[in-house]
């Protein structure tokens, strides 16, 4: 599965051009959140997420202090007022304010959250919307270059089929893009350039998806708009890819792409450690089954030669749960099961464990053999139970093989 396309986000033009009281974090995470929920806008009010995989998606370490960091990002998602629609880009929406989420609250490690009604019916059926990818957002350290990221992103969705466009902005839209209109600060070009534009372009270039060259156009000595020529780059600058990167990740059987994808995930110098890492464990003479499980692994856990051998088998574990897929309801209630059991007795018995079908009366469960399923419900019914009653509501369940 290429992750990268999983990771597209489509989101309403309107929610790109809102008034950015955001911070970086609270706008990724809003990205992240609306990514999760698209699917199911139109299903019902809630949603849900664990907190582990927001904080994966962050690119944060899971500790106390991420999750009371998360929290209070939330709160500010819940609270804040956001301007919508500042530069009037969707002509069949009009200018509103709301705030982001409705309601957010956390449990068992789970996220449930629910947006409004009106703005759950804009995001779902976007009459103008642009596509984010999501792995490039994570790259991003400041705010103003996801800002611009995204509103380049919408100029680009309008032409689709077009790899290279210009498009002129006026340095009072600019302003408002940024959101940056009313800051005394920020009241000529020059200082707007050093501080916030620059800054923005040069992170663009480097670490995403589209490369932005800019012309300033001016009235008298005063400019009073920029033009920005906008190119999609289908694949990231080969000078990130050295050539020792190159022949590791032959000789191991990792694709370029995939490299190139963790690196703008990860960052050049954990995944050259990566790949330096698995080639000797191998030149060592581990019996390594999946070199590309492993690389990933490796990747994902930062292993080096002093990493030991539980946090290789704590990583092993990550990767194993985050593989499984389902509706929201069914992640929640498997999030419950491997918050209640343990990490290493919910991978023994749960990680291939399915949601076959359901109805308003009974959910029906399958695992891969009679054995699992008889030991299950031996052992782990109660858990099961419980799980079901919070995700599902009072159903009955049936577990096959």
């Amino acid at each position: 599965m290429d992750e990268t396309k999983d990771c597209v986000l489509i989101k309403h033009v309107a929610a790109v051009h809102i008034n950015n009281v955001l911070t970086l974090n609270q706008r990724k995470i809003a990205n992240i959140l609306l990514k999760n929920a698209y699917a199911y806008l139109n299903k019902g009010p809630w949603h849900t997420i664990s907190v582990r995989d927001l904080l994966n998606q962050l690119g944060w370490k899971e500790s106390s202090k991420s999750t009371e960091m998360l929290k209070i990002d939330l709160k500010t998602l819940n609270t804040v007022q956001l301007e919508w629609n500042i530069l009037n880009a969707d002509k069949k929406h009009v200018w509103g304010v709301t705030t982001f989420l409705a309601d957010a609250k956390i449990e068992n490690g789970i996220i449930r959250y629910s947006y409004s009604l009106a703005l759950q019916e804009m995001l779902y059926n976007p009459n103008i919307y642009t596509k984010l990818n999501l792995y490039v957002q994570r790259s991003f350290k400041t705010k103003y270059a996801l800002i611009l990221w995204e509103f380049i992103w919408c100029e680009l969705s309008k032409n689709k089929n077009i790899d290279e466009i210009s498009q002129d902005v006026s340095i009072d839209d600019l302003k408002k893009i940024f959101g940056i209109e009313n800051k005394k600060s920020y009241e000529t070009f020059k200082r707007i350039n050093q501080k916030i534009l620059g800054p923005a372009l040069e992170e663009i270039n480097t670490k995403s998806d589209i490369r932005i060259d800019i012309d300033l156009c001016r009235n008298g000595k005063k400019v009073d708009k920029i033009r920005f020529t906008i190119k999609k780059v289908k694949e990231r600058k080969s000078e990130i890819f050295d050539d020792n990167m190159s022949i590791l990740s032959r000789i191991l059987g990792i694709s370029h792409e995939q490299v190139q994808n963790d690196i703008l995930v990860y960052g050049k110098d954990r995944v050259d450690s990566a790949l330096s890492y698995t080639t000797k464990q191998i030149d060592d003479g581990k019996d390594i089954h999946n070199v590309g499980a492993f690389y990933k692994g490796a990747v994902k856990g930062n292993w080096t030669q002093k990493t030991t051998s539980n946090m290789v088998r704590q990583t092993q574990l990550d990767l194993k749960i985050e593989g499984i897929q389902g509706t929201n309801e069914f992640l929640a209630f498997m999030k419950i099961l491997q918050n209640d059991l343990g990490d290493d007795v919910f991978v023994s018995w749960f990680v291939d464990f399915k949601l076959e079908s359901f109805s308003d009366d009974i959910l029906i469960f399958k695992t891969e053999s009679s054995f699992k399923r008889d030991y299950i419900l031996s052992h782990f019914e109660h858990q099961i139970k419980k799980a079901v009653l919070q995700c599902f509501g009072n159903k009955e369940f049936k577990v096959i093989s």
